[in-house]
């Protein structure tokens, strides 16, 4: 069952080349709807950063639990992020309605976020298909 979507926390496009996430609050919990970029890089330099993300699509979203108590615990070395949390795949169709309930609430966001979202909406309308280009 789908958490209900009371507050939307933040939209982000990830920097691994285009992975998105929206964070909502529910009743009392928090969660992540997060979606995954396949991509391969190329040109660069080995190690160095690469010239050019080929966007191949994207995976089934997840639904982050963000419940800090149920992420490992950190470490000296390691620190978990939201991220971290317990992750549960999403159908296509409830990933539509999660978003359409998140959209909503987003009266608030900044330009960017509210591009970001968007692009989050075409990219579930297509499947983690990639999106034609807009003419």
């Amino acid at each position: 069952m789908l958490p209900t979507v009371h507050r939307v926390l933040d939209v982000e496009k990830i920097r691994d080349g285009g992975s998105l996430a929206a964070q909502f609050a529910s009743d009392v919990d928090e969660y992540i709807l997060f979606i995954k970029l396949r991509s391969v890089f190329h040109g660069g330099s080995r190690g160095g950063p690469a010239t050019r993300v080929e966007r191949l699509g994207f995976d089934q979203p997840i639904l982050i639990d963000c419940d800090p108590k149920k992420r490992p615990p950190d470490t000296d070395q390691v620190v978990h992020s939201v991220l971290s949390g317990p992750a549960f795949p999403v159908p296509w169709s409830e990933a539509r309605e999660l978003l359409r309930a998140i959209s909503n609430l987003a009266a608030g966001l900044d330009r960017m976020k509210s591009d970001w979202l968007q692009e989050m909406v075409e990219v579930v309308a297509y499947e983690g298909r990639v999106p034609p280009p807009a003419t």
